[in-house]
């Protein structure tokens, strides 16, 4: 009796040890708080929430990356919050959420990461984010859930910022979105990364680290990897262009592609042209289009659903 007293006792205090060395490992500053969220052992998948409120910028001074989060939260109002180069590389987390007024990312912020869902919004009203050099942030990175909710973006993006990265769920919900663009692709090193796997994070299991690795294909060189595209109360331009569709995404595992509840009134020419493998379901419900070019879905060639509803034509 006494010995099994003694073993629950010893138990209980390596526990509560591991439960203090989660949050001490992260050296956090002082507008973090850090608690576990569950009576798990550091043996196991970490259970560690942090919430960090009116931070002003995230550096590497801080250990972000030494454990495990199951909830990762900053919130930051009326200031902007600047991300430094590296300072999310590596990471391992279920959920991480920015609630920002105007988020700044810098090169490499979230390389190689690994994230279940990541949200970035700001308080249900319209926030702003900024890629500060236009170049590469999520390289590496697997994500299973990339929401931009009520977010709105200072310019177009370069396709650089999502080269290389794997995302199953795209979702892009603001009042200004420009779409993106290819014109910093030629300045891409010949040094990057490739990308190593084929295993999503699924958001509501563990985070393991065991995945696939995958062939990489010199001429499909820093791709970006999506599973569902979407794009919502976003487009307010009369033609629906090109730049919404991004040249350097891999058109042939892509499933869906949805531009819903938009101000879309016309389809012109070769306006898919990046999509001749692009074999999934094309979602164009709740626009305006009541013109649509004779050349419109010519490179449509292998799409396999095509909805048109709720338009005027």
């Amino acid at each position: 009796m006494l010995i099994g007293y003694c073993v629950l006792l010893f138990l209980s205090n390596l526990f509560s040890i591991n439960a203090q060395t989660a949050c001490n490992l992260l050296n956090l500053p002082r507008e973090c708080q850090c608690q576990r969220t569950r009576h798990t052992s550091l043996f196991f998948i970490n259970e560690t929430y942090v919430r960090c409120r009116q931070l002003t910028e995230i550096t590497t001074n801080h250990s972000w990356s030494n454990i495990l989060y199951d909830r990762l939260i900053f919130e930051t109002f009326q200031d902007n919050l600047t991300l430094h180069q590296s300072v999310f590389a590596n990471i391992f987390v279920r959920t991480l959420r920015f609630n920002v007024q105007n988020l700044i990312l810098n090169d490499y912020s979230f390389q190689n990461a690994y994230i279940g869902q990541l949200m970035i919004s700001y308080n249900d009203i319209r926030g702003r984010i900024n890629f500060q050099n236009n170049y590469q942030i999520f390289s590496g990175s697997i994500i299973t859930n990339l929401y931009f909710k009520f977010i709105d973006f200072q310019t177009i993006i370069s396709e650089i910022i999502f080269s290389n990265t794997r995302i199953h769920t795209l979702t892009i919900q603001s009042s200004k979105f420009y779409g993106f663009t290819n014109k910093k692709l030629e300045t891409i090193p010949n040094t990057l990364s490739k990308l190593k796997y084929d295993s999503f994070l699924e958001y509501d299991y563990s985070l393991s680290t065991n995945f696939k690795k995958i062939s990489y294909e010199p001429e499909h060189s820093y791709p970006l990897y999506l599973t569902r595209y979407t794009i919502i109360s976003s487009i307010n331009t009369i033609n629906l262009t090109e730049n919404y569709f991004p040249n350097n995404l891999d058109y042939n595992h892509l499933e869906e592609i949805e531009l819903s509840f938009n101000q879309i009134n016309t389809l012109d020419a070769h306006v898919f042209r990046y999509l001749k493998e692009f074999h999934g379901r094309l979602i164009l419900l709740h626009n305006e289009i009541y013109h649509i070019d004779p050349y419109a879905f010519v490179d449509l060639y292998l799409v396999k659903n095509l909805s048109l509803a709720k338009n005027f034509i």
